[in-house]
């Protein structure tokens, strides 16, 4: 065991997370698939719940060259009625947690507080055994937000799914007529389905397995299957089927754990790995369990493996060598959780007594052969690999020297016995904290995703869930490679995604949604309908995924909490060469070439952004919900933007053969940002909520868009002489008519700047501007200025264009 000091314990700057996702593992284009690949990591005891950070660098002393020590954990200083157990994380919706009779929601629980009652366990409808005060026995929630409890049925539980009603709206209506409604069904927002026929040995702790987990995961069956797994007081493991009333199987008996005399199970987790095999099935699915004396055991559940049960690590024997037991008053009595991240294959281990969080992975046992031979679990290490990367749930004093440049030093003290663990996808920004600069994807010394500048206009609704897709095949161009590459197999499931002209990969969109991981589009009702559900987000003809990486892209997309509208504009910074798996901070494809030729100017990373939420210009039918370049900069790849959606990285423009191509581009962004000014900024209700009925946004005056169109149409003319100018041989006229541009822009640029944002107005009104249109023209006003001069003058040859 390494000897890491474990000792602050406080989060000070909530947006400083390394994802574990940078660039070394951008994948072959033959290997791997689409993949989400941030997450985060909460552990809960009876009072709060901590966030870990277990993302940030290893832990160092404050020195005066680098005054910021690495810490923790975050204390959500959440507010119980009675007491917390089972809480779970989900990706969009917050965290869950049993608390006495009624399970709770903390929809931010950075914020802190009581949350909100979500239902009452004791609800007359449930039919559970109110007398108790632990009616709730387990809880799971589902990526989608479908609650499952185990609720007490005298000395038994009973398997029951929740899930909100129609809409969201409390009159009644169930998803399905099998659901029946939580009482008085006027009031309660949940529908519930018992799945069990009757009552089960009492149980303790659910997982759910769905998504991509359910599509490998093996019951015992032969046949993949979603389900929810149980661990009940026989210290018995069992797979109940999604299909309600299906008799369940009991997967691991008692007998089978080999346990000691006296030794209990306490937790339970899903582990899947990669067995490196070809064909037919490739993943190894392991029951993983705690036990009362610390031990991690393994099962696995996959058809046709050899039965047996391997003790593959033992929490006492590697604890941080010299650990206090807590708290120190009073030590906590032993207790073990375990939880598992579907995302990067790491397993979160909890040690009570001695106020610990191991961070675990599986060992593999001959490293030349594909795949994971599994051999036990093993500590992660930190990254210089002396020391293992467990984290505290107790703390020192923050020294009163301590820099935060928010808030006055303060000293914190306390211990949290830590009861279990939970991980959700995707990672929690506040934009409150980026109106400077902050660092959201970092990996080792490489920030691979800055933002600064940002503005809101609603201050107190400024959190972002954010996720980190990699490894989407542009299969436009895949599927129009030779029927004999083997790359064209990434595309087995997504022809439905290309959407044009077959064979015509120049002049056809790719539906981005169709290719999301199910953990981003469980966060939405439905996938392929207008919002508030998924609509298809479309990835231009203009753009494709770079080709000397196997058209292979990446993207990044933000879900804001409800209600959060931007203002201005502000910047994203991406290092596309470290999170495309390039040397980091290398800006070759960014910096406009000294020496200007076709060739080294279509070297360019291209990022764009599509919202999921407004509709933008340049669709196959007009407006629809499509991407638009952002890049603003180099440095390594500035983007400017008005909003955070999906924001596609490790893109380039799609050359066709035509040497005009960026003068093409160039009119087209025009086109599109006179659209947008006109179609979607200057008319009054164009970005109302379908059901909204409160008064109508209006993101420009009448006198503002009379003067901004009027100087736009003048520029759009000065645009056309000169582009036409290049197709002829006499340079002077390109430099003359393109000079008149220059000019008519950059006034335009000038006034569209002085246009103040909408100021915020009561929430019981409209937003004047929320898909912030204002920002959004001046940051498509930015984008075509830089494709303009850095692209497409200097793309244009003696001679002019095909000559």
């Amino acid at each position: 065991m390494g000897s890491r000091p474990i000792r602050f314990a406080f989060r000070a700057i909530a947006v400083v997370i390394l994802a574990g996702a940078g660039s070394a593992e951008w994948a072959q284009a033959d290997t791997q698939l689409v993949q989400q690949v941030l997450d985060r990591v909460v552990v809960f005891n009876a009072g709060t719940a901590l966030e870990m950070n277990f993302e940030l660098k290893p832990y160092k002393e404050p020195t005066p060259a680098n005054p910021t020590p690495v810490l923790d954990f975050y204390n959500y200083n959440l507010v119980e009625s009675t007491r917390l157990s089972n809480c779970r994380l989900n990706g969009s919706r917050g965290l869950y947690c049993v608390d006495g009779l009624s399970v709770r929601r903390w929809q931010n629980p950075e914020d802190g507080g009581s949350g909100q009652v979500e239902f009452s366990c004791a609800n007359d409808a449930l039919r559970l055994d109110k007398n108790r005060t632990d009616i709730c026995t387990a809880l799971a929630v589902a990526q989608n937000g479908d609650v499952w409890i185990a609720g007490r049925r005298r000395s038994a539980s009973v398997l029951i799914r929740l899930r909100e009603k129609l809409d969201g709206k409390p009159d009644g209506s169930c998803r399905d007529t099998i659901e029946q409604s939580l009482l008085p069904a006027a009031s309660q927002r949940y529908c519930f389905l018992e799945y069990t026929t009757s009552e089960r040995p009492l149980i303790s702790r659910l997982v759910v397995v769905e998504g991509e987990e359910a599509e490998v995961f093996d019951p015992g069956t032969g046949t993949a299957a979603p389900g929810v797994l149980s661990l009940d007081v026989r210290n018995v493991v069992t797979y109940y089927s999604m299909v309600p009333k299906a008799a369940p199987i009991d997967l691991v008996l008692k007998a089978d754990w080999l346990l000691a005399n006296k030794e209990v199970l306490q937790d339970l987790a899903l582990l899947q790995t990669d067995n490196g095999a070809t064909r037919g099935d490739a993943t190894d699915n392991r029951v993983l369990v705690t036990t009362s004396s610390g031990r991690v055991l393994s099962r696995q559940t996959d058809a046709g493996t050899a039965p047996g049960t391997a003790d593959v690590f033992g929490v006492p024997s590697k604890r941080i060598e010299g650990s206090p037991q807590c708290p120190a008053a009073a030590p906590a009595s032993a207790g073990y959780g375990i939880a598992v991240s579907a995302k990067t294959g790491r397993v979160y281990v909890t040690d009570r007594s001695y106020c610990q969080v191991l961070a675990l992975e599986a060992a593999d046992a001959n490293t030349n052969a594909a795949g994971i031979q599994f051999a036990g679990l093993v500590n992660v290490t930190t990254v210089n690999d002396v020391s293992d990367l467990t984290l505290a749930t107790s703390n020192d004093s923050v020294p009163s020297d301590y820099p935060d440049k928010d808030q006055d030093p303060i000293t914190i003290t306390g211990e949290y016995p830590p009861d279990g663990a939970t991980v959700a996808p995707g990672i929690v920004v506040d934009l409150q904290e980026c109106k400077g600069t902050c660092k959201v994807i970092t990996s080792g010394s490489a920030d691979l995703l800055t933002l600064s500048a940002v503005q809101l206009n609603t201050p107190d609704r400024s959190r972002v869930v954010l996720f980190q897709i990699r490894n989407i095949p542009d299969c436009r161009y895949l599927l129009n490679l030779i029927e004999t590459d083997p790359r064209r197999a990434l595309c087995a499931d997504y022809a439905a995604a290309v959407i044009g002209p077959a064979g015509k990969p120049g002049e056809q969109y790719l539906d981005v949604a169709q290719m999301l991981p199910d953990d981003i589009k469980a966060q939405f009702p439905s996938t392929g309908t207008l919002p508030p559900g998924l609509p298809p987000l479309l990835i231009s003809p203009q753009y494709r995924a770079r080709e000397d990486k196997d058209f292979i892209f990446g993207a990044v997309f933000a879900i804001p909490e409800p209600g959060m509208v931007f203002k201005e504009t502000f910047e994203a910074d991406f290092d596309v060469a470290g999170l495309t798996g390039d040397p980091p901070g290398d800006t070759s494809r960014c910096e406009p070439p000294p020496t200007p030729t076709l060739t080294n100017l279509l070297q360019w990373d291209v990022v764009t952004r599509v919202s999921e939420k407004y509709l933008a210009p340049g669709g196959p039918n007009g407006l629809g919900y499509v991407d638009t370049i952002v890049n603003s900069g180099c440095g390594t790849t500035k983007s400017k933007i008005g909003s955070f959606s999906l924001v596609a990285y490790g893109l380039e423009i799609a050359y066709d053969g035509q040497d005009d191509v960026f003068a093409r581009l160039v009119v087209k962004l025009f086109q599109d940002l006179k659209t947008t000014q006109m179609q979607l900024a200057c008319p009054a209700g164009v970005d109302r909520e379908a059901d909204d009925t409160t008064p109508a946004s209006d993101p420009l005056t009448d006198a503002q868009c009379s003067t901004l169109n009027s100087v736009l149409l003048n520029a759009e003319d000065k645009l056309t002489k000169c582009v036409t100018a290049t197709q002829q041989p006499k340079t002077s006229a390109v430099d003359q008519n393109c000079q008149a541009f220059n000019s008519q822009f950059s006034s335009y640029r000038s006034q569209l700047n002085a246009v103040p944002p909408a100021k915020p107005v009561p929430p019981a009104l409209a937003q004047p501007d929320p898909a912030n249109r204002i920002g959004e023209l001046k940051a498509r006003s930015e984008t075509l200025w830089l494709v303009y001069g850095e692209r497409f003058l200097p793309s244009v040859p003696l001679g002019g264009f095909g000559n």
